[in-house]
């Protein structure tokens, strides 16, 4: 089948995987699974980044303070060791620093064309930091898969792409029917369209009201069109909606609605009515129950 009709995707497989774990936590095996499942015949590189944090005690608690990091850096290379022994991951990397800028460092150095990391993660400067996955998608280098923590990594059966059709969308679409195409996951695509009022807040809109709403259905037909067209071109089997509210509300009813276990999106994005904000990646992280894929678009 031609690259046009579909499986593009296929060609672009991910290389050099960077799996930016919390070795010290329970979840870290889940994360690691989801990485072998997503990256398969990928190079793959584990990295555990204990947090440094700025000083201002006596020598004494200093040097109780290094002496605790030490503890907890051979306590984090000893669990790397158990996570990724057994899966096979021979590159390992235990540093110290911020996360967020250790992470994308790395994978700047390293050549990686995906992050994975949980979405999540438990407080304390021996961990990754909660706020870490969404540190990270401000300026990575690469693709970004924020996996979900409480499930184990069931191979994909729902993906959902988010797209703004009045972009170049192949990218992320590329990138959905690659990952769907190893567990025979059905993909749907959804593009959210923001009500006037949520775009002129704050402007009296009444006497507009009747002009509004024959807008808002002609921008949604053209939109479902554009989806359609979509869909065809790159032979989607699921749904093709066109949804209107907050982006990320919408996303996170879609993932309940129709059970996604993956939603794909890209990582910029216009401002305006019809189109995903550049911040709904960050936003749909907060509180989602699935994998996020945030695909770094161009540009």
């Amino acid at each position: 089948m031609p690259a046009s009709e579909g499986t593009k995707g296929l060609e672009m497989a991910y290389t050099r995987v960077l799996v930016a774990l919390d070795a010290l936590s329970d979840a870290a095996r889940t994360v690691v699974q989801r990485a072998l499942q997503v990256g398969v015949d990928a190079e793959i590189t584990a990295i555990h980044v204990v947090e440094q944090h700025p000083w201002a005690g006596d020598q004494v608690s200093f040097r109780l303070l290094e002496s605790l990091r030490d503890q907890v850096k051979r306590g984090a290379k000893e669990r790397l060791d158990a996570v990724c022994g057994p899966a096979g991951i021979e590159g390992r990397l235990l540093l110290e620093g911020h996360a967020a800028n250790e992470i994308r460092r790395v994978a700047e150095s390293e050549g990686a064309d995906l992050i994975v990391m949980g979405a999540h993660g438990r407080r304390g400067w021996r961990l990754l930091l909660g706020s870490t996955a969404n540190a990270v998608l401000h300026g990575a280098p690469c693709d970004v898969l924020c996996v979900h923590i409480p499930e184990e990594p069931h191979p994909f059966r729902q993906v959902l792409v988010a797209v703004d059709p009045d972009e170049d969308t192949s990218p992320v679409l590329d990138r959905a029917v690659e990952v769907a195409a190893r567990s025979g996951a059905r993909v749907s695509v959804v593009t959210v369209v923001q009500p006037l009022e949520y775009t002129y807040a704050g402007i009296d809109l009444t006497g507009y009201a009747d002009p509004a709403m024959r807008f808002g259905h002609a921008v949604e037909e053209r939109l479902q069109a554009q989806l359609d067209e979509l869909a065809e071109k790159f032979v989607l089997t699921g749904e093709r909606l066109v949804r209107r509210g907050h982006p990320a509300e919408e996303i996170h009813a879609l993932t309940e609605e129709l059970g996604v276990d993956l939603v794909v999106m890209g990582t910029h994005g216009r401002h305006g009515l019809g189109v995903l904000l550049g911040s709904t990646a960050n936003a749909v992280l907060h509180g989602a129950k699935s994998d996020i894929l945030a695909v770094r678009m161009p540009g």
